[in-house]
């Protein structure tokens, strides 16, 4: 396994942060409860890792600092974990008044997948008719 070079890893914190403003500003839906993924490595604290990252808006270093390991571990596990989340479907992007008929909540926006290449690659859970059905119920 090559070792990661400083500007890949400045790269891999730069789409990390583009999906944490993606999902503050509500364009990328994120689940209540953080899953756990067993098969992943650490998984009783990558749960607590995402948390803290995506929700909570700490940087990489300060819970580098916390748990005691190097950022790029923790950006690793970060990314291991978006991985899986969008492959499972907890990650999904919320349409935009065009894209679902519903007048927006706020400004239209660009796809956050266009800011994270490398992550573009595991597509997004589509938001099931029931969802749009019942929100079309409550208008």
């Amino acid at each position: 396994m090559l070792a990661q070079t400083e500007s890949e890893a400045a790269n891999a914190a730069v789409r990390l942060d583009a999906l944490r403003q993606a999902i503050r500003a509500n364009r990328v839906s994120f689940p209540a409860q953080v899953p756990i993924f067993a098969c992943q490595h650490r998984a009783e604290i990558q749960w607590r890792l995402v948390a803290l990252y995506f929700v909570h808006g700490w940087p990489v270093t300060r819970i580098a600092t916390r748990y005691k390991v190097t950022t790029r571990r923790i950006q690793q596990l970060l990314r291991q974990w978006v991985s899986r989340a969008r492959t499972l479907g907890y990650l999904q992007e919320i349409p935009t008044e065009a894209a679902s008929g519903a007048p927006a909540l706020s400004a239209p926006h660009l796809g956050w997948e266009d800011e994270i290449p490398a992550l573009a690659g595991i597509p997004l859970a589509a938001a099931s008719g029931t969802v749009r059905a019942a929100a079309a119920r409550h208008e």
